[in-house]
């Protein structure tokens, strides 16, 4: 996470916030936190490369499979929630995909915007080995 300036003394961010927009595709991602050489990571290359030529030089048993929840650390958007006031309302927003060019989302994510006294976008890369990974 970067802050280039804190602007106006913006963070910490109030307890007395209301709206906040949380946008971005890696908001609602504890994998995409995650990088190219972690468990996950791994497992999904194995996944993938079943039935090719697997580039790690590991034999892939038939029934291995990943468990969506198997990160234990929270997205970015679930450790907003558990921060802020009970009253606040947290608009989320995907916005876009991490490896497409399609924009159909860009009017939910601006939507939110105007509707939040702050917005965190979230976005980045997907790190791992596999076809939908976007570095690694």
């Amino acid at each position: 996470m970067v802050l280039l300036k804190n602007q106006d003394s913006l963070l910490p961010l109030p307890k007395t916030l209301k709206n906040i927009a949380v946008i971005g595709p890696n908001a609602n991602s504890a994998r995409n936190l995650l990088g190219d050489y972690t468990y996950i990571a791994h497992l999904e290359t194995l996944i993938e490369t079943r039935d090719k030529e697997n580039p790690l030089g590991v034999a892939v048993a038939d029934d291995i499979q990943l468990i969506e929840d198997s990160v234990p650390i929270l997205p970015i958007l679930e450790a907003i929630q558990d921060k802020l006031s009970p009253q606040a309302k947290v608009l989320y927003a995907k916005g876009c995909n991490i490896n497409s060019d399609r924009r159909d989302g860009f009017a939910e994510a601006v939507a939110a915007a105007q509707q939040a006294e702050v917005t965190i976008v979230v976005v980045g890369d997907k790190s791992g080995l596999t076809d939908e990974c976007t570095s690694g």
